[in-house]
Parts: C-alpha cells; sequence; structure tokens
C-alpha cells in the first residue's frame, strides 16, 4: 500500500486540550489524524473493525473514546464516517498543494449527505474553515439547514463498474470476508476476481469461523495481499492462498 505524507505540527503537542487527554484518548486522537485513511479535510470513511485491529482498543472502548471526543466537539462518527474537526487547522494550507489537495477531496471524496450531517453537527468554527474552501450551508431563522452548496462539484463521475455478485459458500465466515474484501478495495489493491474468491473460499472452508477470522485478522494486520494457511502452532504459514 502507497503511502501519504501529512503535515502534523509538533505544537499539537502543546496543546490545552491534547494536555487534558488520557493516554487512550490521545493515541485515537492522534491516530485518526494519521492512519492510512485518513484525509487533509478530515472526513473520511472507516470501519471500527479496522481501527481496533490498528490500535487493539475493543469495539467498546472505541464507542467510549469517541463518546469522550464527541462530546468535546473534536471527532464526529457517524455511519462509517469519520470527521476530524480540527484536521484543517494543523494543515500547512499556505502550501498551494495542500489547498488543492483539500479542495479536491471535498470536490471528489465526501458524499454530499456526509457533508451535510458533519457540517450541521459540526462547530462554527469547522464550518467557518471549509467555507474557505468552497463549501457552504445556508441558514434559516440562525438554524442550520441541512443543504451544502459545494463550488466546483459539477464535474460528473465516471460510472461505477457493475460487480458480478457470486453466491457465498455454506461455511464461510461471512463478516470475516466482508471485512478482507472492504481491506483489498480500500488498500487500492486489485478486487478480489471471483475465481481466486472461488480458491480462497476452498482453503478457508476447512478451518472454523474463528481460524478463518485469525487468518483474515493476521493478513489484515501485516498488510498482506494474499492469504495464509494456519500451521499446526496457529501461526500462519508462508505458502500462499491465491491473493489475485
Amino acid at each position: 500500500m502507497s503511502s501519504k505524507s501529512r503535515y502534523f505540527g509538533t505544537k499539537f503537542w502543546r496543546d490545552s486540550y491534547i494536555e487534558k487527554l488520557d493516554p487512550s484518548e490521545k493515541l485515537l486522537y492522534i491516530y485518526l489524524f494519521t492512519n492510512p485513511e485518513a484525509q487533509m479535510c478530515g472526513m473520511y470513511e472507516m470501519s471500527q473493525r479496522l481501527m481496533s485491529l490498528d490500535t487493539g482498543f475493543s469495539k467498546d472502548m472505541l464507542e467510549k473514546l469517541f463518546t469522550r471526543l464527541g462530546k468535546d466537539r473534536k471527532v464526529i462518527y457517524h455511519d462509517g464516517w469519520v470527521c476530524v474537526l480540527n484536521t484543517i487547522k494543523h494543515q500547512n494550507t499556505n502550501n498551494g498543494n495542500t489547498r488543492k489537495g483539500i479542495e479536491r477531496e471535498l470536490r471528489e471524496d465526501v458524499p454530499i449527505e456526509k457533508l451535510e450531517y458533519f457540517l450541521e453537527h459540526g462547530t462554527p468554527a469547522f464550518r467557518d474553515m471549509l467555507e474557505e474552501f468552497g463549501v457552504s450551508v445556508p441558514e434559516c431563522n440562525g438554524e442550520i439547514v441541512a443543504k451544502v452548496r459545494v463550488e466546483k462539484r459539477k464535474v460528473p463521475r465516471a460510472p461505477k463498474k457493475e460487480i458480478a455478485v457470486i453466491e457465498l459458500p455454506d461455511g464461510l465466515n461471512t463478516e470475516a470476508w466482508a471485512e478482507w474484501s472492504e481491506y483489498r478495495t480500500k488498500t487500492k489493491r486489485k478486487t478480489i476476481t471471483d475465481a481466486a474468491a472461488k480458491k480462497q473460499w476452498k482453503v478457508l472452508l476447512a478451518y472454523t469461523h474463528d481460524e478463518q477470522q485469525q487468518i483474515i485478522d493476521k493478513s489484515i494486520q501485516n498488510d498482506y495481499q494474499g492469504l495464509f494457511p494456519l500451521q499446526a502452532n496457529g501461526m500462519q504459514n508462508k505458502k500462499k492462498i491465491y491473493g489475485a
């Protein structure tokens, strides 16, 4: 997976808010700025499953941490999407390429309905920051109206290719397989072909649901492109299960 560079000021650690957070809150907060899915505009899609694999936090702990950061109006997590309200504040927006990158993300990567939600539930400072990048929300009697105007958003996206749906076999851990398919797509590797999927299923079906989850978790944690069978001791064998 190709890496991305992000400008992140060292004064972050001297921020009065950061100084008040406990270690777990600090870890999640900085992780939301710097993980591989993070965008310069602060809004991106990411499952709690991937967050848990990266940070070691359980789902319950993530819920508690998001509640704390949400109450402080620093982070919004809604319907699988993250919005870190102060991300743009920590970017070097005097750099022309950075500004263009933020504008492109707002035009192309963040769905209008997500912008509407985050602007409606964000802070006035967050809305002011986005105003600088051509995003605005009209007001009615002083209240935010969930209707967003994004300048230069008239460029049509290329239509998505239709993906053939094949029936999942009995005995497959469908939740683990969905995580693996999502991971392969989000890391910009090739989509798993039908032929490769069937060969991977054939090997996975030799294991229990828990063991299938273990195989897939290990490949995601180690940024593997393919899946690997378990050895007798529960570790993964180097012999690859078709990763195309």
